[in-house]
């Protein structure tokens, strides 16, 4: 943006920033969101600012594409954190009967006497 457009666009911003201010103060007073819309419109008519811009298609696009990757990303987390879990566990169970039977044949009373075949 050059310096010569800077001063318009913060006066366009102000102006948008004084008529939102403006359309929620009547909104206030009336209390109905059916007169809250029938005061934007006269705002919009009144004001010769423009109406807002629209997204394009291809920017709809590529925005869903980013929100389906992101939302894709986090379910497969999601699933590999569980599978995750779920092999910790196994394993866990798995040193807990080792370690119980090392613990037994430890513990056992050997006779040291006896023949071996």
């Amino acid at each position: 943006m050059s310096d010569a457009t800077m001063p318009i666009a913060k006066l366009n911003r102000a102006i948008k920033t004084y008529l939102i201010i403006d359309i929620f103060s009547e909104y206030l007073i009336k209390g109905s969101i059916g007169g809250l819309m029938k005061i934007v419109k006269n705002q919009i008519k009144s004001s010769g600012i423009r109406r807002f811009q629209a997204f394009t298609l291809i920017e709809v696009l590529i925005s869903t594409a980013i929100a389906a990757l992101s939302i894709g990303g986090v379910i497969y987390g999601y699933t590999m954190s569980a599978q995750r879990a779920e092999w910790s566990a196994y394993s866990l169970a798995a040193h807990g009967l080792a370690m119980k039977y090392l613990e037994q044949t430890r513990s056992c009373k050997w006779d040291d006497s006896a023949e071996v075949n």
